[in-house]
């Protein structure tokens, strides 16, 4: 619940041994700044304020986009792609990748996702003659990153078809 300008007035009794206090439904981006007053059987002592307003927010950042994929191998049903990690993982582990695929004049939708660990990924079930693009997301605690840029364009089709005469 965010109080008025956002500006928080704790008050430490003088039966309080402990010097912290944890101060629940903060909003998510909005930023915040904390007075502090002692009270005892005198009064109330002149606030003390923090020096600096925080932000609320997790102590971690979502990943920067991965690096574009490149298909490395392809046939009439699927696609082999790698990429590069992103510079900066958000202060938290990469727990996986997801990649989204795109037809010509389609939407981005879903189409596999790997472990933290995996650079690579094979996406099955394409349909021949149709063309397609992918692209990356790397997921951590904070959520999906932005996609990265995406591949180049392919025609799944047999890749290796032995020559007619």
């Amino acid at each position: 619940m965010p109080f008025p300008n956002s500006l928080f007035f704790i008050k430490i009794f003088s039966y309080f041994q402990d010097t912290n206090f944890h101060v629940d439904d903060l909003a998510q981006g909005h930023e915040y700044k904390f007075r502090v007053k002692a009270v005892n059987k005198y009064g109330e002592s002149d606030p003390l304020e923090a020096p600096q307003s925080i932000i609320a927010k997790d102590p971690f950042d979502r990943a920067d986009k991965p690096g574009t994929p490149e298909i490395t191998d392809w046939d009439k049903d699927h696609a082999d792609l790698k990429w590069t990690p992103p510079k900066d993982d958000g202060s938290a582990p990469i727990e996986g990748y997801l990649i989204e695929m795109k037809a010509a004049n389609g939407d981005w939708v879903p189409a596999t996702k790997v472990a933290g660990d995996q650079l690579t990924a094979t996406v099955d079930g394409l349909k021949p003659g149709q063309t397609y693009q992918f692209r990356v997301k790397a997921l951590n605690k904070a959520g999906e990153s932005t996609p990265s840029d995406p591949s180049k364009t392919m025609v799944a089709k047999s890749r290796r078809v032995p020559p007619k005469i």
